[in-house]
């Protein structure tokens, strides 16, 4: 005889013929009243802007999506793009560009429309409250505790950066295939520890595996998901621990092959992290988990950068003594594990879902912080599952009028920080009240001053970021755009020159060098740096277009025809290319004639 589920009251065998339809309708009501409040505290996203922070290379400057045609989708699958491989997110992104272009007035060449991607964004991240849902329902036997747990996932103040942040979309995109691979995962693991049908079990596994793949694709941090699903598996199913790593060891794999692929793409800016000893890594994880508990429990004078880099955590002595705080915890629960394995199951998501940005294998964004909010956003899922185990377990008015009263004001605190997020000028302001030293505030706001034509003052933003950062290659850039539009070419030659030794992996930065160097008469290092520039994308348009002046200024006028029909096959809205290529076979097929 098949036993009875033990695991949520989402399982409709648990349920009495006569009340099946009371619980769903139940379920449906609890749903909706999510998607309302979910709604509600993040309503104001439908007026924020793009920022210049990543939306830019990202959405609205980005040459594939201006306009949005198949052959632009399918290089986003064929090779990597702005330093990372996630064409599953890409791919979302063209599609909202597509679509608004649809909503731009029919005006050709329109900018993108704000409001369609953070309104997707919203969307997603209200699929994904459902999920946790589903997924919590799965794991308590108390519908309105697993409520709580997931409006906790949904308005908590920390996943304002994904919600409210067009690049944010990789996080809610990676969060929504890691929970769906869970749920589908969940399902095969207590349908095998059920006894149930091996067909069930391999479409609710075949599912879920597909999911995990699809998560890798959108975001490669979503590595941790095998690790989370068999934390699960062991603590919530309480299947055997060999059990669930023997179904767990393909994920593993197809894991690891991401990880050395986006360890690869994503090597520029590792070179800042990458000499750091062995020795303290783990203490720089400990202090992260410690910020981010704090963090948690204390949702205030939240930022995009919060400038806490190795150096700075190692110069101090709080660095060395932070990681007592995670270490404490974990040994509290653990020795409480036969009484408490939910809570065990809780703690190992939310610390398993932070593995691979705690610092242990060197990360891009170390070089500005060992922390952001947005590294929370699926590792949520495990303070949901504590605070519904918590609610399911002591069913006292004192505990519900405290969580209702918390996530009242953690809903309210919601609503303000992502005001925060409007614009360039009001997010990176913002995170100057609270780090005063983030350069890359000083970039970003320089960068917005001089595309509103505030020279002067975009210039002095950029030097503050030097002060503070000789190296930030944002800053030589920016200061170096500013110098060549001003004809100080000799002076931007300098600051591009310094932008290429920091990040010497950004072909933008070797085309615009070579625009300088070219402009200045030196052919052969302009020359070398449009080859470097077309190594490291070999589709960099830009960079066969300038390439192409360059040689067929030399009388090779082949080569720079090649560039010319390449730069096109990769953008065929390239109106400069289409004129000199235009110009270029008129002129040659006049020279025949006259022959």
């Amino acid at each position: 005889m098949r036993p009875r589920s033990t695991y949520g009251t989402g399982h409709l065998s648990r349920i009495p013929p006569g009340h099946a339809l009371t619980a769903m309708q139940r379920h449906h009501w609890i749903s909706v009243l999510l998607v309302l409040l979910t709604i509600a505290a993040f309503s104001g996203v439908r007026h924020l802007e793009f920022v210049l922070w990543d939306d830019n290379k990202n959405v609205y400057e980005n040459p594939y999506l201006r306009p949005v045609s198949w052959p632009s989708v399918l290089r986003f699958w064929r090779a990597p793009y702005f330093t990372s491989y996630v064409p599953v997110t890409r791919s979302v992104w063209a599609g909202l560009a597509g679509l608004s272009a649809l909503s731009a007035s029919n005006v050709p060449g329109a900018p993108p429309d704000p409001q369609v991607f953070h309104l997707a964004n919203l969307a997603v991240h209200v699929l994904n409250v459902l999920l946790v849902f589903a997924i919590l329902r799965k794991l308590v036997d108390n519908d309105w505790a697993c409520w709580a747990g997931a409006l906790l996932f949904a308005l908590h103040p920390v996943q304002v950066e994904p919600v409210a942040w067009v690049t944010g979309m990789k996080d809610l995109l990676g969060g929504l295939f890691g929970l769906l691979a869970l749920w589908s995962y969940l399902s095969y693991a207590v349908a095998a520890k059920e006894g149930a049908t091996a067909g069930a079990g391999r479409a609710h596994y075949a599912l879920a595996t597909c999911c995990y793949v699809l998560a890798l694709l959108s975001k490669p941090s979503a590595v941790a998901v095998p690790v989370m699903a068999w934390v699960l598996d062991c603590w919530a199913v309480k299947r055997p621990a060999r059990q669930a790593t023997l179904a767990l060891i393909g994920w593993v794999a197809a894991g690891a092959a991401a990880a050395v692929l986006g360890g690869y793409v994503e090597r520029e800016g590792v070179e800042a992290t990458i000499g750091t000893p062995i020795w303290p890594r783990p203490l720089v994880a400990g202090d992260a988990l410690a910020f981010y508990l704090w963090k948690l429990a204390v949702p205030l004078r939240l930022a995009p950068d919060y400038g806490r880099r190795l150096a700075l955590v190692l110069a101090h002595t709080w660095g060395y003594l932070t990681w007592l705080v995670p270490c404490a915890l974990a040994v509290l629960v653990w020795l409480r594990r036969a009484s408490w394995p939910l809570l065990v199951a809780s703690a190992g998501v939310f610390v398993a879902a932070l593995l691979p940005v705690l610092g242990f294998v060197p990360f891009r964004f170390q070089g500005y912080s060992t922390v952001a909010d947005r590294y929370l956003y699926l590792a949520m899922l495990g303070p949901a599952l504590a605070l519904a185990w918590v609610l399911a377990r002591r069913q006292s008015k004192v505990i519900w009028t405290v969580c209702l009263t918390a996530l009242t004001l953690a809903g309210l605190q919601t609503t303000v920080q992502t005001l925060h997020w409007r614009n360039t000028f009001a997010l990176f302001v913002h995170t100057l009240e609270i780090n005063p030293n983030s350069w890359t505030s000083y970039t970003n706001l320089g960068a917005a001053l001089k595309e509103q034509g505030e020279i002067a003052h975009a210039m002095t933003s950029f030097r503050r970021a030097l002060a503070i950062c000789p190296d930030d290659a944002g800053a030589h850039f920016g200061l170096g755009r500013i110098l060549q539009e001003t004809g100080r070419m000799e002076e931007a030659a300098v600051e591009f020159r310094a932008a290429v030794r920091s990040r010497p992996y950004v072909p933008e930065m070797h085309d615009y060098l070579g625009i300088v160097l070219g402009t200045l008469g030196r052919n052969a290092e302009a020359q070398a740096h449009w080859a470097e520039a077309l190594r490291l994308d070999p589709e960099y348009a830009s960079a066969h277009h300038n390439l192409a002046i360059s040689l067929y200024a030399q009388g090779r006028a082949q080569e720079a025809i090649e560039h010319w029909r390449e730069a096109l096959r990769v953008r065929p809205d390239f109106a400069r290319a289409q004129r000199s290529l235009a110009q270029v076979l008129e002129a040659e097929e006049q020279a025949r004639r006259s022959e």
